[in-house]
């Protein structure tokens, strides 16, 4: 029975035909690097590409660029420009990104291919055959230089480097994670806010779907659990808040059941809320943490 289920879903994402890859071979580290993720899929399905709230690990998100869905031998094919920079340090660097299916009361995550980044040094090589011209004449200098003292100083230079990377290194790490937290947050606000206004406007369903597969991409981010391949029925487990209960349960009336509620929106700003609530918590933890 699990061999056929496990058929059956292979089977059910293969209509959705997924490509990811560099434009470039290779970049400097911290240079953009351009990368296109193109979806081909049926016309009687929707799908949904990543966003700025999306883990672009190990690279990290600058801006993208949507293209118009074109139509290839019955099918629809949508593509999209990530334009991503990184700041590690691994030569080759490989990254691997889903599209969201979207299902009656869940999403399908379809994977791309993986393609791989080298990531060039900032400093050349010394060539080993490089050749070295002799000067013989005399060059007078000022003083004799103290090396002794430059390899004292040095010593002292690094202990207190040491010293403070012990002291303060745990406190820094920390104001670095929560800057990046909060420009994610920014970015998922920003959007969100747009999407609700939309859904305010004219109680649009299918933007009332875009907006909840976000919120349910950020708090994965944010949290580290799959939400976007959880049922509402799963999100729910174990959560004891009313509000989250209601509002989860009223917006899959209305998209899946086309209830269509005119105070829709009201739904989402409980979501929002309880996104808020969730960052604060996170920023706790990682203070105190």
């Amino acid at each position: 029975m699990a061999a056929w289920l496990l058929s059956w879903g292979a089977l059910y994402s293969q209509s959705v035909n997924v490509k990811g890859y560099f434009l470039e071979d290779s970049v400097k580290l911290g240079s953009p690097a351009s990368y296109v993720l193109v979806a081909e899929y049926p016309g009687s399905i929707k799908v949904l590409f990543p966003d700025s709230t999306h883990r672009f690990a190990p690279f990290e998100f600058n801006k993208q660029t949507f293209f118009p869905s074109r139509l290839k031998d019955g099918s629809v094919v949508d593509s999209v420009i990530y334009e991503l920079s990184t700041f590690e340090l691994e030569p080759f660097q490989s990254l691997q990104l889903p599209v969201f299916r979207l299902r009656e009361k869940d999403s399908l995550k379809v994977m791309s291919n993986i393609d791989s980044l080298f990531i060039e040094g900032l400093l050349d090589e010394i060539p080993q055959d490089a050749k070295l011209k002799e000067t013989v004449g005399y060059s007078p200098l000022d003083f004799a230089f103290n090396y002794p003292y430059l390899v004292i100083g040095g010593i002292i230079f690094l202990i207190i480097v040491i010293t403070l990377f012990l002291v303060f290194g745990k406190t820094v790490r920390k104001k670095i994670t929560l800057y990046r937290m909060r420009k994610k947050y920014e970015k998922f606000s920003t959007s969100f806010t747009e999407q609700l206004r939309t859904i305010r406007s004219n109680n649009d369903i299918h933007e009332a779907e875009s907006a909840f597969i976000s919120w349910k991409s950020y708090l994965e981010a944010l949290e580290k659990v799959p939400y976007t391949k959880l049922t509402t029925k799963e999100i729910l487990k174990g959560e004891e808040n009313e509000k989250l209960r209601t509002a989860l349960k009223n917006i899959d009336k209305n998209i899946y059941g086309r209830v269509g509620d005119n105070e829709l929106f009201k739904q989402f700003e409980t979501l929002e809320d309880i996104c808020l609530d969730k960052y604060n918590k996170k920023v706790e933890e990682v203070k105190h943490g």
